[in-house]
């Protein structure tokens, strides 16, 4: 066990090492190693985590794996001109096979992930057979499939699914997520973004489930340094992990505070205002600092006038939404949003209140809170106004539904659906059990 986190770990920092020197460069060893070499460090560096991560559960992951392999090697990309995996294909082939890691542009070029799918896809020969160039594409797909059933399934097992639960959640994931137009793991296998969500959703889930205090400030510790990566790969999700990072604080401070408050209360060694009043001071600071603040318009504008993209004020304002001259953050009429939220996005509600429905699912508070959370943060980042001002200035309308991508509701739905599992057999049973006959023998 101690072997195979030295191995993670020491992967994990000739990754990052390798990443900030694509953004700074301080080493001509680092920059002159050739793409072909990190894409064998790619795939290695997600193997030995998954062992390291699962081990007792690694043949249910791999038999995942395998299962979903064959499916991405069945059904493939999707290639219909214009879709955007063609693109994603030149830029396999025209950026990064044969280069060397100074050879591709420090940000947002897919450095790890075109890195690891040029080698399977970048040709052996001056002349490229159609055919043969096409199993290529269906081969990359299938083991890109297969390594996200991997990181989801191991996702849901650490949120304390059994194995049918989490396999449930994977389905839901693979069938629902993207928009209703495409799913996203037939149409993004080839893009950056593919392998920074599986970063950012295994990362997240061991973030955010984490209880103990300094377990997670080392998970918040490694997830910084994780942000070149993702930088240097697709840097969308650098994003995502910022935002779930600070929200996780806030959450784990909350939850501390009023966990001291309950043990003070009970004890009833101190008045009510000694026990509750910090958490009543912390819940006051964020209501002014996430929605006050963002009413006054010269703060809007000082903030947005620090955004990356320098975005002109009448830019952004389109996805502003004002009630009685009233900043409430974002609305969900802009650009794709109800496209990608769809379905889940209109249950997600309903479940949630069940979900918390007293007695209906027998599960810690806290618990409910952490896996909401990983479910709800794209409505937390697009309705707090702070967070919205921020996310909506640095990017343009149309990539503004993206932040949809951030939930990672399947976790969600399968545990709501995991805890209403043993009420349901125990009305079953009690309703299938014979009846005694009073006064029989």
């Amino acid at each position: 066990m101690v072997f195979c986190l030295v191995a993670m770990v020491l992967a994990w920092l000739a990754i990052v090492l390798i990443s900030l020197d694509h953004l700074v460069p301080f080493s001509p060893l680092l920059s002159h190693l050739s793409t072909r070499f990190l894409g064998l460090l790619g795939w290695g560096t997600a193997l030995v985590t998954i062992f390291c991560l699962g081990r007792g559960h690694l043949r249910a992951i791999g038999s995942v794996a395998l299962l979903f392999f064959l499916l991405g090697l069945v059904i493939g990309s999707y290639l219909e001109p214009p879709a955007d995996p063609l693109e994603h294909l030149r830029r396999i082939h025209e950026e990064n096979c044969g280069k060397m890691a100074a050879e591709v542009a420090p940000v947002n070029r897919g450095l790890w992930h075109y890195s690891m799918a040029g080698l399977v896809l970048c040709a052996d020969a001056a002349r490229v057979k159609p055919v043969r160039m096409l199993w290529k594409i269906r081969i990359a797909n299938g083991l890109f499939w297969a390594l996200a059933g991997a990181v989801l399934f191991l996702a849901a097992i650490k949120i304390g699914l059994p194995y049918r639960w989490a396999f449930l959640s994977v389905l839901i994931c693979f069938l629902f997520f993207g928009t209703n137009r495409f799913s996203y793991f037939r149409y993004y296998s080839l893009a950056p973004t593919f392998t920074s969500m599986l970063i950012y959703w295994l990362w997240g889930v061991y973030l955010v489930m984490q209880e103990n205090r300094r377990r997670f400030l080392l998970l918040a510790f490694c997830g910084i340094f994780f942000l070149p990566v993702l930088w240097t790969n697709h840097r969308q999700e650098g994003v995502f992990l910022v935002l779930l990072l600070g929200a996780a604080i806030l959450v784990n401070v909350g939850i501390s505070l009023a966990a001291r408050g309950n043990a003070c209360h009970r004890t009833g060694t101190a008045t009510k205002f000694r026990c509750w009043g910090p958490l009543a001071a912390y819940l006051l600071f964020l209501f002014i600092l996430l929605a006050l603040l963002p009413q006054s318009a010269d703060f809007r504008a000082w903030l947005a006038g620090g955004s990356i993209r320098h975005l002109g004020a009448g830019y952004y304002k389109y996805t502003w939404h004002f009630r009685h001259g009233l900043y409430l953050g974002g609305t969900d009429h802009a650009f794709r949003v109800r496209d990608t939220l769809g379905l889940t996005g209109q249950v997600l509600g309903p479940v949630l209140i069940l979900y918390f429905w007293p007695g209906l699912v027998r599960f810690p508070v806290e618990r409910k809170l952490r896996i909401s959370l990983l479910a709800i943060l794209p409505f937390i980042g697009y309705y707090t106004p702070l967070l919205h001002l921020i996310w909506a200035s640095n990017v343009y309308v149309a990539e503004y539904y993206r932040l949809c991508y951030a939930s990672m509701f399947w976790l969600l739905f399968s545990h709501f659906l995991y805890g209403l599992e043993e009420p349901l057999v125990r009305s079953v049973r009690r309703f299938c059990q014979p009846q005694s006959i009073v006064g029989g023998k």
